[in-house]
């Protein structure tokens, strides 16, 4: 499940995601990223020459940018599907 608001409202906190494996994402797709803590983070991808920005959709959140010399982190799944339940409303 999607954690957080980083990427709302696209993707909101406790959507279920399907995910590709995969160790590349192609720029403009969203991707899951292991950062060095191992922890997993769902943003966009954007790659240029020399620096990979994982960039967010909710403009409260900055971007993440990699270079060479922060290899730890990794790209592990291209999120294909995002499923969200309904949320039930009193009316």
């Amino acid at each position: 499940h999607a954690k957080g608001d980083s990427m709302s409202p696209y993707i909101e906190d406790r959507d279920s995601l399907v995910c590709r494996r995969a160790s590349d994402v192609e720029s403009g797709k969203i991707g899951v990223v292991i950062n060095p803590d191992s922890e997993a983070t769902v943003k966009i991808i954007s790659k240029s020459k020399n620096e990979i920005r994982l960039i967010p959709i909710n403009p409260r959140y900055n971007e993440i940018v990699i270079t060479e010399k922060d290899g730890e982190f990794r790209i592990i799944a291209e999120v294909v599907y995002v499923l969200r339940r309904v949320r039930t409303f009193i009316l």
